[in-house]
């Protein structure tokens, strides 16, 4: 029973991965992202290959992709957050020209990735992991062989860390 599930589940696969990635790629603008997220996609259909049925494959496919690339969206727009917050919390507001704006950045970055490297190495790999490579609390988690909730509690922890080390670096001097 094994072999024809998996002799399904490749032709499964040939038939619907174009179209998967070439939809992912639309929505994400990006050929590396959108083979990592189709491929993610074939992952979970995968893992609950026994309980699908045919009549309903294709709509399980596609709501498969959707929540994947809500999840990513959610993740980059988390990411895109966090930076923008710590930039505004950081350098201060006071009519500087763009160049002063991008040097300050780059120092902020720099700094950034100071403080991250300072992380206890468990920690580190989490926010590395999440912050870096895009991957979910589920890969995080299985890569790391950790629960997903220890995924999250490293990333907090890293994070709070993180935002109070950069805070505390570049907070303006009182006058």
């Amino acid at each position: 029973m094994k072999a024809f599930a998996e002799k399904q589940f490749s032709e499964c696969y040939a038939h619907y991965y174009p179209k998967v990635e070439a939809y992912i790629a639309f929505r994400v603008r990006g050929r590396a992202d959108a083979e990592d997220l189709a491929q993610d996609v074939f992952e979970l259909l995968w893992k609950h290959w026994g309980q699908v049925r045919v009549e309903t494959l294709h709509n399980l496919i596609y709501t498969i992709m959707r929540n994947v690339l809500v999840d990513y969206v959610r993740r980059r727009a988390l990411r895109q957050d966090i930076l923008v917050s710590l930039r505004d919390d950081v350098l201060p507001e006071r009519g500087c020209n763009t160049v002063e704006r991008d040097c300050s950045f780059r120092e902020l970055g720099a700094a950034h990735r100071m403080a991250a490297g300072r992380l206890p190495e468990r920690r580190r790999q989490v926010y590395y992991l999440y912050f870096y490579d895009g991957l979910s609390y589920a890969s995080i988690a299985r890569r790391l062989s950790v629960s997903e909730r220890t995924v999250g509690c490293h990333l907090w922890a890293a994070c709070k860390s993180v935002r109070a080390d950069l805070c505390g670096m570049y907070r303006p001097e009182a006058v």
